[in-house]
C-alpha cells in the first residue's frame, strides 16, 4: 500500500466509509503494520484536535 492510499484508507475510515470487508482487513492490516497505526493515531490526534478548534471558535463567535 502506498502513503496515498494508506491516507486514503485513513480518512475513508475515520469517516466510517469502509466497506465492511474493507475494514476487516484495514483493521487487520492495522495489527501487524505499526506505521500505519502510527498514522492513523497522528490522524486522530489531529482530527480532535481541528474539532475542538473549530468548536472553541464558533463558541467564541457566539459569545461575542
Amino acid at each position: 500500500m502506498t502513503t496515498e492510499e494508506s491516507y486514503d484508507h485513513i480518512e475513508r475510515y475515520l469517516r466510517g466509509e469502509l466497506t465492511g470487508e474493507e475494514k476487516l482487513l484495514f483493521e487487520k492490516e492495522l495489527s501487524t503494520n505499526t506505521a500505519l497505526a502510527e498514522s492513523l493515531r497522528m490522524h486522530e490526534d489531529l482530527k480532535f484536535s481541528l474539532d475542538n478548534n473549530f468548536r472553541n471558535t464558533l463558541l467564541d463567535r457566539k459569545s461575542t
